[in-house]
């Protein structure tokens, strides 16, 4: 009988004093200056963020978040760099104009993946590759970064001490100069590859190259995100 008797008591505590924590909140906000809140644009960049834990059995083997630098993204990116450093609206259309012109060129991604999991070097386990309707294209360069400071906040949740930045690029054209994404691809996927497992983060595009909606995870593939209505 004691339990009860004292979760009850720890329960009227508790709804004692829930009604004065947003008083001490408010107060702590007017006492301690908490500067003015500028536009992150998050949650549009979030969208293009694609994770993936892989484990054998328990243990994990590995873990990899890509953000797809698509014109939306690189525009969120183009629009808090300009606030930040106070760039006028003339700068900021002429660094949005090179953001683009890079993505006519290259089809880049930012690729967290755990410290002791590299990538990019001829002896790593794991390698990576991006799929555009069945055809399997290898990276132009893979480069250990600092992420920027935008990148950061836009990858908050999945930055960490333990895992090591890459900024992974490949050629936008084919052999025969045609643009790898046009209005006949729906899928954009990035597969990385060991010699003993195969995942794959995944984006569903329109016609117009730009991410469709909804978007949620695969439950019939539980390593790969899938776009598109739940099934």
């Amino acid at each position: 009988m004691k339990l009860p008797v004292l979760f009850v008591h720890i329960l009227f505590l508790v709804l004692i004093t829930l009604p004065g924590c947003c008083r001490y909140i408010e107060w702590g906000k007017r006492t301690f200056y908490q500067g003015k809140n500028l536009p992150s644009n998050t949650a549009l960049v979030r969208r293009y963020i694609r994770s993936v834990n892989v484990y054998t059995q328990f243990a994990t083997s590995a873990i990899f978040d890509a953000l797809w630098l698509s014109d939306q993204v690189r525009t969120a990116y183009t629009h808090v760099h300009s606030v930040r450093l106070a760039k006028d609206s003339e700068h900021e259309r002429t660094f949005l104009w090179r953001q683009l012109e890079e993505n006519n060129h290259f089809i880049s991604f930012y690729v967290l993946s755990l410290y002791d999991v590299p990538l990019g070097g001829s002896q790593d386990d794991w390698s990576v590759s991006l799929i555009i309707k069945d055809q399997f294209y290898a990276p132009l360069e893979i480069t250990v970064v600092d992420l920027p400071p935008e990148y950061r906040v836009f990858m908050s949740r999945e930055v960490s001490r333990f895992k090591t930045a890459y900024y992974i690029t490949f050629n936008a054209e084919n052999l025969e100069g045609n643009p790898l994404i046009d209005e006949t691809v729906c899928e954009l996927c990035l597969q990385f590859r060991s010699t003993q497992k195969s995942v794959t983060l995944s984006w569903k595009i329109d016609q117009r190259g730009e991410l469709q909606k909804p978007y949620c995870i695969s439950r019939d593939e539980p390593y790969t995100m899938k776009d598109g209505p739940c099934p």
